[in-house]
């Protein structure tokens, strides 16, 4: 896992050099779908239909914080039928576990 994310990092890194413009706040939309574009195997047509249309689309961190939102029983929508399986929320600490490991290496 700290493989990958540090090659993310090196990706961003690359990225937000060729293409200062990406580095604001307001452009992470247009730097997810450039970093799809330069490090996965999406097509140009794609990639260009996204980088007009998905600026308008809901915000990726709205929708997950509606999510968490909705998945916490402190929050007035919650709902405890629409709680993370088991073995996801399992998986979740993994993943932070990982990323905190990660993240304490680069700090040093």
């Amino acid at each position: 896992m700290a493989q990958d994310l540090q090659k993310i990092q090196d990706n961003v890194r690359l990225l937000l050099t060729k293409h200062a413009a990406l580095r604001g706040p307001f452009r992470r939309k247009q730097a997810h779908i450039q970093y799809w574009l330069d490090n996965n195997e999406i097509g140009k047509f794609i990639a260009n239909t996204l980088m007009k249309e998905y600026p308008y689309w809901t915000s990726a961190e709205s929708i997950s914080r509606a999510i968490r939102a909705i998945q916490d029983p402190k929050n007035r929508n919650y709902d405890p039928n629409l709680k993370p399986l088991p073995e996801l929320e399992q998986k979740r600490f993994e993943m932070a576990d990982d990323n905190r490991r990660f993240n304490s290496k680069v700090g040093q």
